[in-house]
């Protein structure tokens, strides 16, 4: 009896052994034409979920189940041509990206496009409207990102946006930044309200050794709420400040998720939206916008050109 036992043990072992073991790939993500070390960049298995991101000297360090000689692993980071590459196994790897000026990205996925368009509805006060896209690099030969829609109920009820994202500013150690500057005007008639705003936004990410923290948003503006009819509310007109987080859910879920308040003279305006992308082109998201006895969502679906 032992030694039938004995052999389906020695019989089991290898498989057993390859099982448990793993293998671990290691080594720096770098810019290719500056050399700095490149934080937040994410370091995936190719065909699979499993993925790090790189630390703020841009080092990682991925563990694969199994043992293998060598790796396909995917590298990418925003602003960055995504590289695929097979690596040697227990080898400490210098990966170096390449800038490319024409991507559009959206933190996990990353889009070559020229521009993007799209068809969108506020689901209350105007449900028919048009949003664009366009990236200033190609174009006017600036670093900038610049979009806008447009809502309309075909009578008296509108909503405008625009928004300009500007050229970040350096790094300072594990800590970058993003600006933003956004105008809105909107209309309708059975919330009594018209409202237009002017701010700025700064964004701060804290890139920790293994992951991404949510981006912090710091905002300011200007502001005027006027209703439409007689009412005991009166226009009002001043400054704001406001406080938000934006986060990407990384891969496979790549759901990007943003909430922002600010608080303007006498009330409170509530923002937030959800999206995801469908494939590479297609970018399906939710959008939320509520002030006084004004609220609005808007569905929105969003098509990119190359």
């Amino acid at each position: 009896m032992k030694l039938p036992l004995l052999l389906c043990f020695l019989l089991l072992a290898p498989w057993l052994a390859a099982a448990q073991s793993t293998t671990t790939i290691s080594g720096q993500v770098i810019d290719a034409k500056s050399n700095q070390a490149l934080p937040g960049a994410t370091i995936l298995q190719v065909n699979t979920v499993n993925g790090v991101s790189s630390s703020s000297d841009g080092s990682f360090s991925l563990t694969v189940p199994g043992q293998s000689d060598s790796v396909t692993i995917s590298v990418s980071a925003i602003g960055y041509v995504k590289q695929q590459r097979r690596v040697a196994a227990g080898s400490s790897t210098m990966l170096r990206l390449e800038p490319d000026r024409r991507t559009l990205i959206s933190d996990d996925i990353v889009v070559y496009t020229r521009y993007k368009v799209g068809l969108t509805s506020g689901l209350r006060y105007a449900p028919y409207g048009l949003y664009a896209q366009l990236r200033g690099q190609r174009y006017i030969h600036k670093s900038l990102n610049i979009s806008g829609s447009y809502h309309t109920n075909f009578k008296r009820n509108y909503s405008a946006t625009a928004s300009v994202d500007l050229p970040a500013l350096p790094q300072l150690g594990p800590l970058s930044f993003s600006e933003k500057l956004d105008y809105q005007r909107l209309r309708a008639e059975a919330a009594n309200a018209q409202f237009n705003s002017y701010s700025a936004t700064l964004g701060l990410t804290l890139y920790q050794k293994t992951t991404r923290l949510p981006e912090l948003l710091l905002s300011a503006g200007y502001a005027r709420y006027q209703p439409l009819h007689l009412s005991e509310t009166r226009a009002t007109t001043g400054y704001g400040h406001g406080l938000g987080l934006r986060y990407s859910l990384p891969y496979p879920l790549d759901i990007h998720m943003q909430a922002q308040a600010t608080r303007w003279p006498s009330y409170w305006q509530y923002q937030g939206s959800i999206s995801r992308f469908i494939g590479n082109q297609l970018q399906l998201s939710v959008a939320a916008n509520q002030l006084r006895n004004y609220t609005k969502v808007s569905v929105s679906l969003r098509k990119s050109f190359f």
